[in-house]
Protein backbone atom coordinates (compact mmCIF):
# COMPACT_ATOMS: atom_id res chain seq x y z
CA UNK A 1 0.00 0.00 0.00
CA UNK A 2 2.91 2.35 0.48
CA UNK A 3 4.85 3.73 -2.61
CA UNK A 4 8.11 3.23 -4.26
CA UNK A 5 10.17 2.33 -7.05
CA UNK A 6 14.03 2.67 -6.88
CA UNK A 7 16.07 1.53 -10.02
CA UNK A 8 20.09 1.21 -8.56
CA UNK A 9 21.87 2.14 -11.52
CA UNK A 10 25.29 2.60 -12.11
CA UNK A 11 26.11 5.20 -14.09
CA UNK A 12 27.82 2.96 -16.67
CA UNK A 13 28.68 5.54 -19.77
CA UNK A 14 31.57 4.34 -22.79
CA UNK A 15 34.18 6.56 -22.40
CA UNK A 16 34.59 7.86 -25.98
CA UNK A 17 36.15 11.07 -26.99
CA UNK A 18 38.55 12.46 -25.04
CA UNK A 19 40.11 12.61 -21.46
CA UNK A 20 42.28 15.72 -20.33
CA UNK A 21 43.71 16.83 -16.75
CA UNK A 22 40.49 18.18 -15.35
CA UNK A 23 37.37 17.11 -17.97
CA UNK A 24 36.45 13.59 -19.06
CA UNK A 25 33.84 13.33 -22.37
CA UNK A 26 31.67 10.41 -22.36
CA UNK A 27 30.12 9.42 -25.89
CA UNK A 28 26.42 10.24 -24.91
CA UNK A 29 27.01 13.69 -23.88
CA UNK A 30 28.19 13.50 -20.18
CA UNK A 31 31.05 15.15 -18.65
CA UNK A 32 32.30 15.04 -15.42
CA UNK A 33 34.89 17.59 -14.01
CA UNK A 34 36.34 17.43 -10.05
CA UNK A 35 32.89 19.09 -9.06
CA UNK A 36 29.81 16.25 -10.64
CA UNK A 37 28.83 15.92 -13.59
CA UNK A 38 27.45 17.88 -16.41
CA UNK A 39 25.14 17.53 -19.54
CA UNK A 40 25.48 18.71 -22.90
CA UNK A 41 22.64 19.56 -25.56
CA UNK A 42 23.17 19.06 -29.06
CA UNK A 43 24.44 21.96 -29.83
CA UNK A 44 27.04 21.56 -27.66
CA UNK A 45 25.61 23.97 -25.33
CA UNK A 46 25.12 22.74 -21.47
CA UNK A 47 22.10 21.59 -19.72
CA UNK A 48 20.98 24.19 -17.05
CA UNK A 49 18.34 23.66 -14.67
CA UNK A 50 16.12 20.77 -16.38
CA UNK A 51 15.73 17.04 -16.73
CA UNK A 52 17.76 15.33 -18.67
CA UNK A 53 17.01 12.04 -20.32
CA UNK A 54 20.18 10.23 -21.20
CA UNK A 55 20.39 7.66 -23.78
CA UNK A 56 19.61 4.79 -21.80
CA UNK A 57 15.81 6.13 -21.39
CA UNK A 58 16.59 7.19 -17.71
CA UNK A 59 15.91 10.74 -16.33
CA UNK A 60 18.39 13.03 -14.34
CA UNK A 61 18.22 16.32 -12.92
CA UNK A 62 20.74 19.29 -13.72
CA UNK A 63 20.56 21.82 -11.46
CA UNK A 64 20.99 25.82 -11.48
CA UNK A 65 24.31 25.18 -11.53
CA UNK A 66 24.71 22.96 -14.88
CA UNK A 67 25.35 19.72 -12.30
CA UNK A 68 23.72 16.74 -12.30
CA UNK A 69 21.73 16.47 -8.55
CA UNK A 70 21.76 13.30 -6.43
CA UNK A 71 20.86 12.08 -3.56
CA UNK A 72 18.28 15.20 -3.16
CA UNK A 73 14.31 16.75 -4.15
CA UNK A 74 14.21 18.40 -7.45
CA UNK A 75 12.42 21.76 -8.18
CA UNK A 76 9.66 19.70 -9.06
CA UNK A 77 9.16 17.25 -5.75
CA UNK A 78 10.81 14.37 -7.59
CA UNK A 79 13.79 12.19 -5.87
CA UNK A 80 17.33 11.68 -7.34
CA UNK A 81 19.49 8.67 -5.95
CA UNK A 82 22.79 8.29 -5.23
CA UNK A 83 23.15 8.01 -9.21
CA UNK A 84 21.72 10.80 -10.08
CA UNK A 85 18.72 8.57 -11.62
CA UNK A 86 14.88 9.90 -10.90
CA UNK A 87 12.98 7.43 -8.37
CA UNK A 88 9.95 6.64 -10.81
CA UNK A 89 6.54 7.10 -9.03
CA UNK A 90 8.34 9.12 -5.64
CA UNK A 91 7.46 13.00 -5.01
CA UNK A 92 7.84 14.84 -2.39
CA UNK A 93 3.80 14.80 -1.63
CA UNK A 94 1.95 12.01 -2.65
CA UNK A 95 -1.69 10.26 -2.60
CA UNK A 96 -1.40 6.91 -1.98
CA UNK A 97 -3.38 3.92 -0.91
CA UNK A 98 -4.76 3.56 2.55
CA UNK A 99 -5.37 -0.31 2.04
CA UNK A 100 -8.95 0.01 2.66
CA UNK A 101 -10.47 1.48 0.03
CA UNK A 102 -9.74 4.91 0.69
CA UNK A 103 -6.36 7.44 -0.07
CA UNK A 104 -4.15 9.35 2.18
CA UNK A 105 -2.17 12.15 1.52
CA UNK A 106 1.63 11.69 2.54
CA UNK A 107 4.63 13.93 2.45
CA UNK A 108 7.94 11.81 1.88
CA UNK A 109 10.34 12.72 4.33
CA UNK A 110 13.33 10.49 2.74
CA UNK A 111 14.73 7.78 0.65
CA UNK A 112 16.84 5.40 1.28
CA UNK A 113 19.16 3.52 -1.10
CA UNK A 114 17.54 -0.03 -0.57
CA UNK A 115 14.57 1.32 -2.55
CA UNK A 116 12.15 2.33 0.58
CA UNK A 117 10.94 5.59 1.82
CA UNK A 118 9.83 7.09 4.79
CA UNK A 119 7.35 9.71 5.44
CA UNK A 120 4.17 10.71 7.39
CA UNK A 121 0.92 11.81 7.00
CA UNK A 122 -1.20 15.29 6.93
CA UNK A 123 -1.58 13.99 10.88
CA UNK A 124 1.78 13.59 11.73
CA UNK A 125 0.98 9.53 12.00
CA UNK A 126 4.44 7.89 10.07
CA UNK A 127 4.63 5.96 6.89
CA UNK A 128 6.80 3.48 5.77
CA UNK A 129 7.38 1.90 2.27
CA UNK A 130 8.52 -1.46 1.32
CA UNK A 131 10.22 -0.85 -2.06
CA UNK A 132 9.55 -1.70 -5.33
CA UNK A 133 8.90 -5.91 -5.91
CA UNK A 134 6.89 -5.34 -2.17
CA UNK A 135 7.39 -7.31 1.06
CA UNK A 136 8.73 -10.40 -0.04
CA UNK A 137 11.49 -8.81 -2.52
CA UNK A 138 12.86 -9.65 -6.14
CA UNK A 139 13.15 -13.51 -5.82
CA UNK A 140 8.80 -13.66 -5.65
CA UNK A 141 9.11 -11.03 -8.23
CA UNK A 142 11.30 -13.16 -10.45
CA UNK A 143 8.72 -16.55 -9.47
CA UNK A 144 6.02 -14.25 -11.12
CA UNK A 145 8.46 -13.71 -13.95
CA UNK A 146 8.79 -17.45 -14.89
CA UNK A 147 4.59 -17.98 -14.67
CA UNK A 148 4.56 -16.04 -16.85
CA UNK A 149 6.78 -16.69 -19.24
CA UNK A 150 5.94 -20.48 -18.86
CA UNK A 151 2.15 -19.86 -19.50
CA UNK A 152 1.23 -21.15 -16.14
CA UNK A 153 -1.00 -17.76 -15.65
CA UNK A 154 -3.62 -17.83 -18.48
CA UNK A 155 -3.55 -14.43 -18.31
CA UNK A 156 -3.26 -10.41 -17.12
CA UNK A 157 -6.11 -11.11 -14.70
CA UNK A 158 -4.18 -14.67 -13.09
CA UNK A 159 -0.97 -12.88 -13.16
CA UNK A 160 -2.50 -9.87 -10.97
CA UNK A 161 -4.43 -12.52 -8.47
CA UNK A 162 -0.88 -14.29 -7.89
CA UNK A 163 0.94 -11.14 -7.91
CA UNK A 164 -1.32 -9.47 -5.24
CA UNK A 165 -1.28 -12.32 -3.08
CA UNK A 166 2.68 -13.07 -3.50
CA UNK A 167 3.58 -9.56 -2.72
CA UNK A 168 2.78 -8.82 0.19
CA UNK A 169 2.42 -5.22 1.46
CA UNK A 170 3.35 -2.88 -1.46
CA UNK A 171 1.77 0.74 -2.96
CA UNK A 172 -0.64 0.31 -6.05
CA UNK A 173 1.83 2.11 -7.97
CA UNK A 174 4.74 -0.28 -8.09
CA UNK A 175 1.87 -2.97 -8.02
CA UNK A 176 1.34 -1.38 -11.57
CA UNK A 177 4.29 -0.96 -12.59
CA UNK A 178 5.49 -4.71 -12.06
CA UNK A 179 2.02 -6.18 -13.87
CA UNK A 180 2.87 -3.92 -16.89
CA UNK A 181 6.21 -5.24 -16.58
CA UNK A 182 5.98 -8.75 -16.98
CA UNK A 183 2.76 -8.38 -19.02
CA UNK A 184 4.81 -6.91 -21.88
CA UNK A 185 7.47 -10.21 -21.71
CA UNK A 186 7.31 -13.16 -24.34
CA UNK A 187 5.46 -16.02 -22.92
CA UNK A 188 5.60 -20.04 -24.42
CA UNK A 189 1.56 -20.24 -25.11
CA UNK A 190 -1.07 -17.45 -26.54
CA UNK A 191 -3.83 -15.52 -24.58
CA UNK A 192 -7.07 -15.61 -25.08
CA UNK A 193 -7.57 -11.58 -25.03
CA UNK A 194 -11.09 -11.31 -25.93
CA UNK A 195 -11.46 -13.55 -22.63
CA UNK A 196 -8.79 -11.59 -20.76
CA UNK A 197 -10.38 -8.13 -21.33
CA UNK A 198 -13.64 -10.00 -20.20
CA UNK A 199 -12.01 -10.78 -16.69
CA UNK A 200 -10.42 -7.18 -16.49
CA UNK A 201 -13.20 -5.56 -16.95
CA UNK A 202 -14.85 -7.97 -14.14
CA UNK A 203 -12.17 -7.16 -11.74
CA UNK A 204 -11.58 -3.77 -12.36
CA UNK A 205 -15.94 -2.92 -11.92
CA UNK A 206 -15.78 -5.54 -8.71
CA UNK A 207 -13.04 -2.98 -7.00
CA UNK A 208 -14.24 0.01 -8.67
CA UNK A 209 -17.92 -0.18 -6.77
CA UNK A 210 -17.07 -1.95 -3.68
CA UNK A 211 -14.74 1.55 -3.29
CA UNK A 212 -17.15 3.49 -4.09
CA UNK A 213 -19.49 2.18 -1.39
CA UNK A 214 -17.11 1.73 1.12
CA UNK A 215 -16.87 5.53 1.26
CA UNK A 216 -20.46 5.95 1.52
CA UNK A 217 -20.62 2.78 4.35
CA UNK A 218 -17.89 4.59 6.53
CA UNK A 219 -20.23 7.71 6.78
CA UNK A 220 -21.76 5.43 9.88
CA UNK A 221 -19.98 2.77 9.75
CA UNK A 222 -16.09 4.25 10.13
CA UNK A 223 -14.51 0.79 10.50
CA UNK A 224 -16.10 -1.23 8.36
CA UNK A 225 -17.52 -3.78 10.48
CA UNK A 226 -21.54 -3.84 9.16
CA UNK A 227 -22.55 -4.93 5.70
CA UNK A 228 -21.39 -2.98 2.48
CA UNK A 229 -23.32 -3.87 -0.95
CA UNK A 230 -22.21 -2.93 -4.41
CA UNK A 231 -23.54 -4.17 -7.43
CA UNK A 232 -22.16 -3.67 -11.06
CA UNK A 233 -22.75 -4.64 -14.31
CA UNK A 234 -20.86 -6.88 -17.33
CA UNK A 235 -21.25 -7.79 -20.63
CA UNK A 236 -22.23 -11.44 -21.02
CA UNK A 237 -19.39 -13.39 -22.84
CA UNK A 238 -20.15 -16.99 -24.08
CA UNK A 239 -16.59 -17.89 -22.83
CA UNK A 240 -17.43 -16.67 -19.78
CA UNK A 241 -18.71 -19.62 -18.09
CA UNK A 242 -20.62 -20.02 -15.00
CA UNK A 243 -17.27 -22.09 -13.51
CA UNK A 244 -15.65 -18.76 -14.78
CA UNK A 245 -17.72 -16.37 -13.05
CA UNK A 246 -17.56 -18.26 -10.16
CA UNK A 247 -13.79 -18.18 -10.26
CA UNK A 248 -13.73 -14.21 -10.88
CA UNK A 249 -15.81 -13.87 -7.87
CA UNK A 250 -14.41 -15.69 -5.02
CA UNK A 251 -10.93 -13.99 -6.66
CA UNK A 252 -12.14 -10.84 -6.81
CA UNK A 253 -13.04 -10.99 -2.99
CA UNK A 254 -9.84 -11.99 -2.29
CA UNK A 255 -8.08 -9.23 -3.43
CA UNK A 256 -10.16 -6.54 -2.87
CA UNK A 257 -11.26 -7.30 0.44
CA UNK A 258 -7.54 -7.37 1.72
CA UNK A 259 -6.47 -8.91 5.33
CA UNK A 260 -9.84 -8.03 7.02
CA UNK A 261 -11.14 -11.63 5.64
CA UNK A 262 -14.63 -10.45 5.34
CA UNK A 263 -17.48 -12.71 5.20
CA UNK A 264 -19.23 -12.32 1.63
CA UNK A 265 -22.02 -13.54 -0.57
CA UNK A 266 -22.96 -12.48 -4.08
CA UNK A 267 -25.22 -13.35 -6.55
CA UNK A 268 -25.84 -12.48 -10.46
CA UNK A 269 -28.61 -12.58 -12.97
CA UNK A 270 -28.06 -12.13 -17.07
CA UNK A 271 -30.72 -9.45 -18.77
CA UNK A 272 -30.36 -8.05 -22.16
CA UNK A 273 -26.55 -9.23 -23.00
CA UNK A 274 -25.44 -7.79 -19.56
CA UNK A 275 -24.31 -9.77 -16.71
CA UNK A 276 -25.64 -8.24 -13.04
CA UNK A 277 -23.63 -8.82 -10.10
CA UNK A 278 -24.57 -7.95 -6.37
CA UNK A 279 -22.28 -8.58 -3.25
CA UNK A 280 -22.32 -7.84 0.14
CA UNK A 281 -19.35 -8.15 2.42
CA UNK A 282 -19.02 -7.70 6.09
CA UNK A 283 -16.75 -8.86 8.93
CA UNK A 284 -20.05 -10.26 10.72
CA UNK A 285 -22.90 -12.52 9.63
CA UNK A 286 -24.06 -12.35 5.82
CA UNK A 287 -27.24 -13.66 5.00
CA UNK A 288 -28.75 -14.24 1.78
CA UNK A 289 -31.57 -11.85 2.20
CA UNK A 290 -28.90 -8.71 2.16
CA UNK A 291 -28.59 -9.48 -1.21
CA UNK A 292 -31.87 -7.80 -1.90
Amino acid sequence: MYKFIKKLVVLGIALCLSVSTSIITFADGWEQDSKGWRAKNNDGSYIIDSWYQAPDGLWYYIGADGYMLHSSWTPDNYYVGTDGVMVDSVKKFMEIDAGDGTKMQVEVIGVEDDGTWYGKTLQGAPVVSMGKYGEFGKEIYDVLVQNWMDGVYADEFELRYDAKLMLGVISEENYEAIIKEIRAMNRKTAINTTLEAWKMDFANKWKTSYDSACVEAKKADPKLMGPVKHTFSVANLDEATTEIGHDMCKKCATMYYGPDNRNYRYKWHVENGMVNVTVVSSMGTVTEDMLN
